[in-house]
């Protein structure tokens, strides 16, 4: 059973990973749309300032967590921060195609969940 603190947390990602996947669709919206490149290049720096900025999001709810849940809030502080560092490194790198993948792998295809999708989903069946 999910403990109230652990559906705190699955609730921010929830959000975060709604925000995400909403400005991926206004970059698409920028670029194909509007022809608009620099606009594009916003949302896709917002996408990653988002993800930077989703540790500090999460960590007074991931500390409340006790018992089992905290080893579970130790593995979602490793996934977060990872997904953190990939975006401070598009970022830093100002790597249009990093930022457009983030949370994406090699292979993946329209459709497919993206990783902090498919962390929700890992929580929600925990």
């Amino acid at each position: 059973m999910i403990t109230s603190e652990m559906k705190i947390v699955i609730e921010l990602l929830k959000n975060c990973s709604k925000e995400f996947n909403g400005l991926k669709k206004e970059a698409r919206i920028a670029l194909y749309s509007k022809n608009d490149s620099h606009e594009y290049l916003s949302k896709l720096q917002a996408r990653g300032q988002l993800l930077i900025d989703l540790p500090g999001v999460i960590a007074i709810p991931l500390s409340t967590l006790k018992g089992a849940d905290r080893e579970i809030a130790d593995e979602i502080e490793m996934k977060i921060a990872c997904f953190a560092g990939d975006a401070k490194d598009a970022l830093d790198e100002n790597n249009i195609f990093f930022l457009a993948s983030l949370l994406t792998y090699q292979g993946s295809v329209a459709g497919d969940k993206n990783d902090l999708e498919k962390l929700i989903e890992y929580l929600e069946d925990k």
